[in-house]
Order: C-alpha cells, then sequence, then structure tokens
C-alpha cells in the first residue's frame, strides 16, 4: 500500500503533468528531474523496514534455498519490466516524444510485451481492460470537472487573495509555519481525493502563497505531490 501510493511520484506521473500546466514555470522535465531523488529515497525508506522486519520475524524461513527464486533469473524474467521506465525517461530526455505520447509508447510497449513476448494477453482480456479504463477515465474525468468549475468560481470570485493572505497570516508570516500548515493540510485532503483534482482545485490557493517566501515552484510540486501520496497512502 505504501509503495502503491508513491506512483505519483515516478514518471510519468499524470499529476505532475496537470502541475505543470497550471504553473507554467515549473515544467514537465524539470519536475521529472527533480523528483528522481525524493523518489528513490522513499523507495530506500520503504525497503529499510521491510529487510528489517523480515529479519526480525525471519521470513520465509521455512523456505530452502533450492525453493528461492534465484537473483539473476528474477532480474532475467523482470527485464521486460524494468525496461519501461527507461524507455519512457530515456525517450523524454532525448526529446524523442513528449510527456503525453510518452504514455501512449508505454501503453504500445506493454501491448507488445503482453501479446508477443510473455503471450498472457488476449483481445478479449484487452477488451476487458478497455471497458475497465473508460469507466475509471470517466469517473476521474467528472471529479476533473467539478474541480474545475470550483477552481473557475474562486477565481472569478476573487477569493483567492484572500484565502492566500489568511493562510500566510495562519502561520504567523513564517515560511515554515506556512508550509507546515500546507503539507498537513494535503496530507488530510489526500485521504479523500486523488491528486490531480487536488492540483487543480488547490494549486491556484496555494502558489500565490508560495511566491512571497520565494519558494521554487518545482520544488514545491514535488512537495506537494509526495504529501498527497502520503494521504492516499
Amino acid at each position: 500500500a505504501a509503495a502503491g501510493s508513491t506512483d505519483i511520484l515516478i514518471p510519468p506521473s499524470v499529476a505532475f503533468i496537470v502541475y505543470s500546466v497550471l504553473v507554467p514555470s515549473a515544467t514537465v522535465p524539470a519536475l521529472f528531474v527533480g523528483v528522481i531523488i525524493p523518489g528513490l529515497l522513499a523507495c530506500v525508506m520503504l525497503i529499510i523496514p521491510a529487510l528489517f522486519l523480515s529479519l526480525h520475524h525471519n521470513f520465509g524461513a521455512g523456505q530452502s534455498d533450492e525453493s528461492r527464486p534465484k537473483f539473476w533469473e528474477s532480474f532475467k524474467e523482470a527485464s521486460w519490466a524494468l525496461a519501461a521506465p527507461v524507455l519512457i525517461l530515456g525517450g523524454l530526455r532525448t526529446g524523442w516524444f513528449t510527456p503525453t505520447e510518452a504514455a501512449v509508447m508505454a501503453v504500445v510497449f506493454g501491448l507488445f510485451v503482453g501479446f508477443v513476448v510473455y503471450r498472457s494477453l488476449t483481445l478479449k482480456a484487452l477488451f476487458a481492460l478497455l471497458v475497465e479504463s473508460a469507466e475509471t477515465s470517466a469517473v476521474i474525468l467528472v471529479v476533473v470537472g467539478l474541480a474545475s468549475v470550483f477552481a473557475w468560481a474562486c477565481s472569478t470570485l476573487g477569493i483567492v487573495d484572500p484565502i492566500s493572505k489568511g493562510l500566510v497570516a495562519l502561520g504567523g508570516g513564517s515560511s515554515l509555519g506556512v508550509l507546515f500548515i500546507l503539507m498537513v493540510f494535503l496530507v488530510v485532503v489526500g485521504m479523500f481525493l486523488d491528486g490531480i483534482s487536488i492540483f487543480l482545485i488547490f494549486c491556484p490557493l496555494f502558489v500565490p502563497v508560495a511566491q512571497p517566501f520565494d519558494w521554487d515552484l518545482v520544488w514545491f510540486g514535488v512537495l506537494m505531490t509526495y504529501h498527497v501520496a502520503l494521504g492516499q497512502f
């Protein structure tokens, strides 16, 4: 669960792409590169307790060495899956395709591996996947549509500036105080909404708060995404 919730940190993250649209000064390549170190830190910090608990509780003690999967055999079997992020990030960094096209490439690569390499996909299974994707996308798009209306209403009514000033005042004018309030708020909201909806609703409110403190908006976007992931977990 903890590892799955951090998927919005790993490129190509749709949440980062939406954030980049809302905050043009934070480009998609900058966000993707900026999240590499935090993403790796999250990975390491998940591995450490898992390893500690496995050793402490002696997980897998009943298995013989012969029954355990060999490292290089497992690595070879996983090589096609491991090639996906290399293809996506490599294509983005070399300029072969845009972030949107990278998502298409990921789908094409997955279909190729499923149909040709593993031969586990069938046309019937593909149809079921398309239907499931349509249902999931429809739910997300309804939420995104309503979030966009809310953001537009806030901007039209002119309530963004008073709310931003109120947040700064609530934090006592201290950058750390304001940041703490924002991060706690994002963790709580992350329990109920997905990252895209949170960005659409709250970026127009939070970005004006970040500007008086001269926070780097790429760093701020990564931090927002990280705390949304914590909330989802």
